[in-house]
């Protein structure tokens, strides 16, 4: 526990958390400026289970507004391609229905006999 708690101060983690998983495990989350670091240790073998990075954004120095970087298309040409033949055949079922009220429409007329 101490030469987790040492090797991730010497990396340069300021904020260093320790609790324990609901199997048992412990866990050690630290942060600095720049990521998060999350170990997770068998406390009987003492193996390591998990030992993940996270880069943290840096909010305050990008001058974007909180705005993303990401494209403003997803997907690719076949799913555009699709999605347009969708909305040629909702048209024609619309057109469909227009024409059955048509229909409709002559038999409720009344006669002025």
């Amino acid at each position: 526990r101490e030469t987790i708690i040492n090797e991730l101060r010497e990396d340069g983690f300021q904020e260093i958390r320790i609790s324990r998983t609901l199997l048992g495990r412990t866990r050690f989350v630290a942060t600095n400026e720049t990521m998060r670091r999350e170990i997770v240790v068998n406390p009987t073998s003492g193996v390591v289970l998990r030992d993940y990075i996270r880069f943290l954004r840096d909010r305050d120095d990008d001058d974007n507004g909180g705005f993303g970087q990401g494209s403003p298309h997803s997907g690719n040409d076949e799913d555009e391609d699709e999605d347009h033949d969708d909305d040629h055949d909702d048209d024609e079922d619309q057109d469909d229905d227009s024409e059955e009220d048509d229909d409709d429409g002559d038999e409720d007329e009344e006669d002025d006999d």
